[in-house]
């Protein structure tokens, strides 16, 4: 019996030494409802969710402190809520959690330069009498036990030794939210040393209604006003408006060089044509012309189609009858033109002829067949012009007569205005246009 009560007594001493050796006191945690709790007893403030912990789900908790965290600190994680709350051991004797002692367990801060994430800065975070920094990563940052309420936050950046501060921002968190991990994002501009954008919880502060935000949906996108005095935005948009202008006018000035370009070119076909021909630049065409539609001019002849020659005059040389040097041995209808045989004869005895443009070209006529067309390797009578074929028409002295015929142009031979597809007799005064350019026949 003896031996019984000094082995009992030995393991009473053994227990007691061993809790005493592991617990160097005990505390008692009231908690205002029973959800979810992980504690941890740990020797200083962590900056990041510890790992491990004991859970709980009551009211009423009795922690047992280790050896040598006398001085240590408890932790507490409502998980439910996504809050946190630590608290000095020699002050948790019996602590009462109150919704004041909470904090953000974990919040993210966005952090944007010129719309791109930023790679590489440092977020410091004012508020709650205490300081949180995190590095970012991808443009994110991860903070833990982050003060509720307004807190001010600053981004450090740059180069060592050329490191920038962004501008102070202000940001809201709330206790109660939807979201157990809050997201926040701050823009900031390269050119103007920063602006931001940031957001609120679902209950704002009344004591500071100036940082009230807006936020949509169940997530973390938010906005704020612009703060004021910064003038960042304004000037950008400023001059983003006055290169648009100076874009317009260069556009505008460029679209009417165009025009008078165009408008010289169309009224000087001749002689652009002609001054390319002369220099050896050649104008391409798909087929035997240069593709330019021509549209068949107005006759500014008399209606009949009549040449325009005064009564009483030859209407070949155009001189008086009385000192007309032609032999003419039957004067011509006054009536409109019509194809003639190429072969008809009549007995005339012409005078030098030949053939003015508008812009001054001279074609000779002379005795035989003459081919018109647009270069000199094809034809004998050159007009330097894209709307006239390589070989565009055949003009033929010979009998008396002056005989104009088509060779199968595309932009066509028109006299007095009417275009002719056989052979067709000119007589003085008439007009002859090959493509676009126009003559008269002269003596």
């Amino acid at each position: 019996m003896k031996k019984y009560l000094t082995s009992a007594t030995t393991s009473s001493l053994l227990l007691l030494f061993f809790v005493n050796s592991h617990a160097a006191g005990q505390v008692t945690i009231a908690f205002p409802d029973a959800s979810t709790k992980i504690i941890w007893v740990v020797n200083q403030i962590p900056t990041s969710m510890p790992q491990g912990g004991r859970e709980f789900a009551r009211t009423d908790v009795k922690l047992d402190i280790p050896d040598g965290l006398e001085s240590g600190y408890i932790v507490v994680h409502d998980v439910s809520k996504g809050n946190i709350a630590i608290k000095r051991v020699e002050e948790a004797k019996s602590w009462k959690v109150a919704d004041s002692e909470y904090g953000i367990a974990q919040a993210i801060i966005q952090v944007e330069m010129d719309g791109t994430p930023m790679r590489a800065g440092i977020v410091i975070v004012d508020g709650g009498g205490r300081q949180l920094q995190a590095a970012l990563e991808q443009g994110e940052a991860k903070l833990f036990n982050v003060p509720t309420g307004t807190i001010q936050v600053t981004v450090k950046y740059g180069e060592v030794g050329a490191e920038k501060v962004s501008p102070t921002q202000s940001l809201s968190f709330a206790l109660d939210r939807k979201e157990l991990i809050p997201v926040r994002k701050i823009a900031l501009q390269s050119g103007a040393g920063g602006s931001s954008q940031a957001g609120s919880d679902d209950k704002q502060s009344e004591s500071d209604p100036q940082n009230a935000e807006q936020r949509s949906g169940d997530g973390a996108k938010e906005t704020k006003a612009p703060e004021k005095g910064d003038d960042s935005a304004a000037s950008g948009i400023l001059q983003t408006c006055g290169n648009f202008i100076l874009w317009l006018l260069v556009l505008a000035g460029a679209a009417t060089v165009v025009v008078l370009l165009f408008r010289y070119f169309k009224r000087n076909q001749g002689k652009v044509a002609g001054g390319l021909h002369s220099l050896g630049i050649q104008i391409p065409d798909g087929t035997d012309t240069a593709g330019i539609p021509v549209t068949e001019p107005a006759s500014k002849e008399v209606a009949s189609g009549a040449p325009v020659v005064q009564p009483g005059h030859c209407p070949y040389c155009g001189q008086p009858e009385s000192a007309c040097q032609c032999r003419v041995d039957s004067q011509p209808s006054a009536s409109a033109f019509t194809p003639v045989p190429a072969n008809a004869q009549t007995n005339l005895n012409l005078p030098s002829l030949k053939l003015t443009s508008d812009t001054g070209i001279t074609l000779p006529i002379s005795d035989g067949i003459a081919t018109i067309g647009r270069e000199s390797g094809s034809a004998q009578l050159v007009v330097g012009d894209p709307t006239v074929s390589r070989v565009h028409a055949e003009i033929e002295k010979a009998g008396g007569r002056i005989l104009v015929r088509d060779k199968g142009s595309s932009n066509g031979t028109f006299v007095n205005g009417a275009k002719i597809s056989a052979d067709t007799e000119l007589r003085i005064g008439d007009t002859v246009q090959f493509g676009a350019v126009r003559f008269r026949l002269e003596s």
